[in-house]
């Protein structure tokens, strides 16, 4: 767990550990993962803002937007498609 946010370069090296663990056991207080959902962007934009709102309220933090946060493994599953909903 961060005691601190992580840099950039921090977040792309924990990227690269989705290939050996889900997503959720690499978020912290100051880090954290959400999908874009593809269905519906209201959904999608909603979940950010409260996903940034919860952060903020929390001292701050880094949201990475377009990786499953669930118990995936493997970064190409992890990653979510880029496909949106227009």
């Amino acid at each position: 767990m961060w005691l601190a946010m992580p840099s950039r370069d921090e977040i792309e090296e924990l990227l690269k550990e989705l290939d050996r663990v889900p997503a959720d056991d690499l978020e912290s207080q100051f880090l954290d993962f959400k999908e874009w959902d593809t269905e519906s962007r209201n959904r999608a934009v909603g979940l950010i803002l409260e996903t940034v709102i919860c952060l903020a309220n929390g001292g701050g933090g880094t949201l990475v937007v377009g990786v499953r946060d669930r118990k995936v493994v493997a970064r190409r599953r992890s990653l979510a498609s880029q496909k949106t909903s227009t």
